[in-house]
């Protein structure tokens, strides 16, 4: 778990821990990719949603239950690390760091789309 500036604990889990999540949640979770739309579409984790980084400083946030896990993906970790203490900060009850990120993700064979 990673403590950030302002206090926000944040739970960090492997690509392959969200898999499992998936697949024990019959596919329905919130994967959000926080990297930039050329990024996003090169390649991601098959079912993320984007939305960039850039956009949630603006304030841009996602229209999720703020009472479900939130899983945050980015290249390799390190912005979803940050979107995720922000998404704490706007009251969601638990937003999951994706550590390694899509490299990682994809360096495990987990799904991926692109283009």
């Amino acid at each position: 778990m990673a403590v950030l500036g302002g206090g926000a604990r944040v739970e960090e889990v492997q690509p392959k821990d969200v898999e499992a999540a998936r697949a024990a949640a019959g596919g329905k979770i919130h994967l959000v990719d926080v990297r930039e739309a050329d990024e996003f579409r090169a390649v991601r984790a098959e079912y993320a949603t984007l939305l960039p980084l850039s956009e949630i400083a603006e304030g841009a946030l996602p229209t999720l239950p703020k009472n479900e896990t939130i899983y945050v993906i980015c290249k390799s970790g390190g912005r979803s690390l940050r979107a995720a203490q922000v998404f704490m900060a706007a009251g969601f009850v638990r937003a999951v760091n994706v550590t390694g990120g899509t490299m990682a993700w994809e360096r495990e064979g987990l799904p991926v789309a692109r283009g």
